[in-house]
């Protein structure tokens, strides 16, 4: 599941960060940084509810676009929704 909203990447620097705030799997979930064609700019790293992580590999340009890309594990028994917010750069 994709979301939404998209951000801005404001710094040449090789960070991006994740926060969940609403997690309702047993299992948890995995994010990561897309431009609008879906093209991964970060790797995947954990999300967390009420805790920052930072992907360190961070291929995005400044002044463009990006998406979080949220994916649950593939041996999640449950549907669910996901909310987070998210930084295109260190946060």
């Amino acid at each position: 599941m994709a979301q939404e909203n998209n951000l801005l990447k404001l710094r040449n620097d090789d960070y991006a960060s994740f926060n969940g705030d609403v997690q309702s799997n047993a299992f948890g979930y995995n994010v990561r940084l897309v431009n609008s064609d879906g093209a991964p700019k970060t790797g995947y790293v954990g999300l967390y509810k009420d805790k920052t992580t930072r992907a360190n590999d961070n291929a995005g340009i400044i002044n463009h676009y990006y998406w979080a890309d949220v994916h649950s594990k593939k041996i999640e028994p449950n549907k669910s929704n996901v909310k987070l917010h998210f930084s295109a750069d260190k946060k």
